[in-house]
């Protein structure tokens, strides 16, 4: 299953009436979140044991498996691409978005792009054109869902030539524009935000949806304290999205 367990006993067994919540995750931001509101849990009556996974897939089986009370490492995109997590499970908070951007060398901003200017995406286009679409560059044909192609492009007015590059990023100084994550905010054109398909939510088996354990890793996951964490610790390449 490729995963750790690295949560939170501490070595000494847990007062009687603790509750264990089990959390599966990616390693990074999520299981890094999760340690951080430890204590926050802890004050209610929650033991958080976080179960790390390399394997992509792995923490939708095991939360199907009921080796797990939640996960936490996803966006709607994949949780709904397997039509037996689309039935078995469900998306109860978002939590994070590791926000894709558009940036320049030569314009400063969106209207600021020549007719025809040249917009290097990465080859998996889908979540580009996507934001592309957001930020009122092209239209997209609404029937691609959160999977659109170059070929669903049904509205482009600056006829901007959309071009797949392996590392967008390496080749920002050629272009009028490319999209990519992790970007200099200087150079920024857009960036997603919370309304991204792309947000990062807790995900728990249907029916478990009001489990107070639920609730309370919410109100700890969701908070002010959360927020600004975030922002210190990723500065703008992870942002929260609530």
């Amino acid at each position: 299953m490729a995963a750790l367990l690295s949560g939170c006993t501490g070595g000494a067994e847990p007062p009687a009436n603790t509750r264990i919540l089990i959390v599966g995750a990616g390693p990074a931001p999520q299981a890094e979140l999760l340690r951080f509101i430890t204590e926050d849990l802890a004050g209610a009556g929650i033991l958080l044991k976080v179960v790390e996974f390399t394997d992509y897939a792995a923490p939708n089986s095991a939360l199907m498996a009921g080796e797990l009370d939640a996960n936490y490492f996803q966006p709607l995109p994949y949780l709904t691409a397997n039509p037996q997590w689309k039935e078995a499970l469900a998306p109860v908070f978002p939590v994070h978005v590791k926000p894709l951007g558009v940036y320049s060398r030569s314009v400063r901003s969106l209207s600021g792009l020549r007719d025809a200017a040249r917009v290097a995406v990465p080859l998996d286009s889908a979540r580009a054109l996507l934001l592309l679409q957001a930020a009122g560059l092209i239209g997209l044909n609404p029937s691609a869902g959160l999977a659109p192609a170059p070929e669903d492009i049904t509205g482009n007015p600056k006829n901007l030539s959309i071009l797949a590059a392996t590392d967008p990023a390496a080749v920002l100084g050629e272009m009028d524009a490319c999209v990519f994550m992790g970007g200099d905010e200087r150079e920024r054109l857009a960036l997603e935000d919370r309304s991204s398909p792309y947000v990062n939510w807790v995900v728990v088996k249907k029916g478990g949806e009001d489990d107070p354990r639920i609730r309370a890793l919410k109100d700890a996951l969701c908070s002010e304290k959360v927020k600004a964490y975030m922002r210190e610790t990723w500065k703008g390449a992870i942002e929260p999205a609530f």
